[in-house]
């Protein structure tokens, strides 16, 4: 199965919540345990399916929208601080290829 690694701002707890809704029994949520005094992150492995794709991708796109911290990671590929037409291109081939 392919997973996404989705990297939030930890503070974003409307955005865990939501992701947290997708009942993916597969999802792991790390939490750093240090203090940079910069934003700290939170991991988040997600299940792709074709229930979750289109939910994952409003989720990026409204946090690129916003211009709240986002990275998206899946097999080797980082995408970080693209624009947001890139991304849709990005979680359509996932979709397509999934």
């Amino acid at each position: 199965m392919t997973t996404i690694r989705l990297e939030i701002a930890r503070d974003d707890t409307a955005t865990l919540t939501r992701l947290q809704d997708l009942q993916d029994e597969g999802m792991v949520i790390a939490t750093p345990d240090h203090f940079e005094g910069g934003v700290e992150i939170v991991s988040i492995l997600i299940t792709l399916t074709t229930a979750s794709i289109p939910i994952i991708a409003s989720i990026v796109k409204e946090l690129i929208r916003s211009k709240r911290h986002i990275k998206v990671k899946m097999k080797g590929i980082e995408i970080a601080g693209a624009s947001l037409a890139d991304i849709e291109k990005f979680l359509l081939s996932i979709k397509d290829s999934g």
